[in-house]
């Protein structure tokens, strides 16, 4: 890549006064003068979480942006028809109330599955002669499942770290497990989640093991704040995607309310260097469904060891005929 160089320089206006211009250029761009809009701060509204044109996202998401330098207030619409939101005003459906500044976020409510919303966010200032700013219109698409745990939520800081959810060995010698990276390379970009090998969206989940010495088993589980209902909108079906690595030994399982369901597939799938779709039933296993309190992943067999990672835990319903 090549660097873009800046500098400025000074010149004589016709006043006598002097003015400062500044100029960027390299290798592959002629130099030019810097335009104004360069350094202006943003009038509109930006950054929107989910960011525009985000696919599978969760039907529980809350929408947020950023606000505009001049904003005191925002209106906010929201739709599923693209041309009614971005021609909408304060008397039509679309319409969803004013927000003052400091509360850059709405809540739809539960929203569909595999449906495309549109959304726009006005800046408002009533002192300001130039207001309102009219926003972009931004969209996202729910999921046609619902997501138990795609790892996209887990940062550095406590206590959003991801062994502090995915309790691991780390305090247990009978557990061989480590989830996350014990101690990551900060300065090279490591985190304690995986950034580079994942599934979808930016993270995933590694997880260490060794069943060697005390440990008899590795296991990586999550206590869910709340007991989770797997059969809402009909889903029927777990679903997990792992990635192995040649050298990974022993057999795979997930536990569900400490039911153990051991992997079924080609034990070699622990070992391939590519992502492997597990689904499983609900309806064959001895548990509730409806009330899921904890989930665990792990390895069993003597001298097990190796690394895998996990991202996409989700709930599927039963294909349409």
């Amino acid at each position: 890549m090549c660097p873009i160089v800046m500098e400025f320089a000074y010149r004589q206006s016709f006043g006598g006064g002097a003015v400062v211009v500044l100029f960027w250029g390299s290798p592959s761009m002629p130099r030019q003068v810097i335009p104004q809009a360069a350094f202006s701060l943003p009038i509109m509204a930006s950054r929107p979480t989910p960011p525009s044109g985000a696919v599978d996202v969760r039907q529980t998401s809350v929408v947020g942006w950023d606000p505009g330098h001049h904003a005191a207030s925002h209106d906010v619409y929201f739709g599923v028809d693209k041309g009614a939101v971005r021609n909408a005003a304060s008397g039509s459906p679309e319409y969803k109330g004013n927000k003052l500044l400091g509360s850059e976020s709405h809540d739809p409510g539960l929203l569909e599955w595999d449906t495309t919303y549109y959304w726009r966010v006005d800046e408002i200032n009533d002192l300001n002669p130039e207001s309102p700013w009219p926003g972009r219109v931004w969209s996202f698409t729910t999921a046609d499942f619902l997501i138990v745990d795609d790892f996209e939520d887990y940062n550095d800081y406590p206590p959003d770290e991801i062994y502090n959810t995915w309790v691991d060995g780390y305090e247990n010698p009978t557990n061989g497990s480590t989830v996350g990276y014990l101690i990551p390379n900060w300065a090279a970009g490591e985190h304690f989640v995986e950034t580079r090998i994942v599934h979808g969206g930016a993270q995933a989940m590694p997880l260490f093991y060794a069943n060697t010495g005390t440990a008899t088993y590795s296991e990586g589980e999550r206590t869910f704040a709340a007991a989770q209902d797997w059969t809402e909108a009909g889903v029927d079906t777990l679903v997990l995607y792992f990635h192995g690595a040649p050298e990974n030994t022993g057999q795979l399982y997930v536990k569900i309310n400490g039911h153990k369901v051991p992997y079924d597939g080609d034990a070699d799938d622990i070992r391939q260097q590519r992502w492997t779709r597990w689904s499983i039933a609900l309806g064959s296993l001895p548990v509730n469904p409806q009330s899921v309190t904890k989930l665990g992943i792990g390895i069993d067999d003597a001298n097990a060891t190796g690394t895998l990672y996990f991202d996409d835990i989700r709930l599927y319903r039963p294909p349409q005929q």
